[in-house]
């Protein structure tokens, strides 16, 4: 093999070297994303079952007040709209 061809089958493969390292780094980037990706998505699963258990309690929380005024409501006598319009 002459001089010439060595030189050429250098930047070939120095070229073809270039192109694997970007691949490789496309490569390695893509795999930090899919996990960034799925840490996100777990994240957000785990949020919407701690706001599904906070409106729960939110709604157990209204209907407890609810039947504390009702029980007001009797004790005292009073129209239920009246003391909803007291306490709300």
């Amino acid at each position: 093999m002459c001089s010439v061809q060595r030189e050429h089958k250098i930047r070939e493969l120095e070229s073809e070297c270039q192109i694997l390292k970007d691949a490789n780094e496309k490569l390695v980037g893509s795999a930090f994303d899919l996990e960034k990706e799925r840490e996100w998505r777990a994240k957000e699963k785990a949020l919407k079952l701690q706001i599904a258990q906070l409106e729960a309690t939110l709604k157990a929380d209204v209907g407890e007040k609810g039947g504390i005024i009702d029980k007001l409501c009797e004790q005292k006598g009073l129209p239920l709209h009246v003391i909803h319009l007291l306490y709300a």
